[in-house]
């Protein structure tokens, strides 16, 4: 077992890290600069409002409570991640490409999980072990409950390797433990309904692709096969017109496997093939935040 490996074993499996830095760390520095402003209503610099500033103008606390409680909890993207060595590779930056806020989080640390109406989507990453349909984990069935309730509010949901795992459990499949090991860069092929798909399919049929799993899962009801390969039947599927689990790694970019090349077989991490794993995963990526 790696030292890194060993690491996420201690961690729980699949257990998380620190909050989502992202949005609530921009919130809280314009909340800092805020303090120290020109407020356009009182036409000087100041800090927190004074005594006679706030019998001048009562409303200017009030407003100011009001757009923080906005700015915290007006409905965004929620991005799971279940181990801390591993960031968001592709996703962070697709995320802003496309104009969209989001929040990282880390339940395995015991980031607490949003409600799905407060929401405009959802991302559920990977893990290196634990079981999808794990009972005893409870920030697992809290997750399970959270991509149910998504899906059921029509909302864009992604699962990727474990999270793909996941979504498939939450919505009626099974977990299979006994599959082939799968890891490094590989092949995949869509199915003929994959081709046609409009996030997989456009203009291509052969995948080169992340691997890293050994456990893979059945196909909820009403989800429909996208992605095959020779060793692992179930590598993508699509639930209604939104919904994606994929068994391999659309996220991976050159950042993120220098993250996790001491956890993958040497010469499994070729850069040119990562390199243009990166470029379709970033296709695929824009492609579904667009569905929105």
């Amino acid at each position: 077992m790696t030292s890194r490996t060993a690491r996420a074993a201690r961690e729980q499996d699949i257990g998380p890290v620190s909050s989502g830095v992202g949005v609530h760390a921009s919130h809280q520095t314009s909340q800092r600069r805020s303090a120290v402003s020109r407020d356009p209503a009182v036409g000087h610099r100041s800090g927190p409002l004074s005594q006679s500033n706030r019998e001048r103008h009562p409303t200017l606390g009030s407003r100011k409570r009001d757009a923080a409680a906005t700015a915290r909890f007006s409905p965004k993207w929620a991005v799971i991640q279940h181990v801390s060595y591993e960031g968001q590779g592709n996703i962070a930056p697709a995320l802003r490409r496309a104009r969209l806020r989001s929040v990282n989080l880390r339940p395995f640390r015991g980031d607490p999980l949003p409600r799905a109406a407060d929401l405009l989507g959802l991302i559920v990453l990977g893990a290196p072990s634990g079981s999808a349909d794990d009972e005893t984990t409870k920030h697992l069935s809290a997750e399970r409950q959270l991509i149910s309730d998504a899906v059921g509010l029509g909302l864009p949901v992604l699962g990727i390797c474990f999270g793909a795992q996941l979504l498939a459990v939450a919505l009626g499949g099974h977990v299979v433990k006994d599959g082939v090991l799968e890891v490094g860069m590989g092949a995949a092929a869509l199915t003929a309904a994959g081709r046609a798909d409009p996030v997989l399919g456009p203009g291509t049929e052969a995948l080169e692709v992340l691997h890293w799993h050994r456990h893979s899962y059945t196909l909820p009801p009403g989800a429909v096969r996208l992605a095959t390969s020779h060793r692992c039947a179930e590598q993508a599927f699509r639930v209604a017109d939104n919904v994606y689990g994929l068994q391999f790694h659309v996220e991976i970019n050159s950042e993120l496997a220098g993250r996790i090349a001491d956890d993958m077989p040497d010469g499994t991490l070729e850069s040119a093939a990562v390199a243009r794993a990166s470029a379709w995963g970033n296709s695929v990526l824009d492609r579904f935040l667009a569905l929105q």
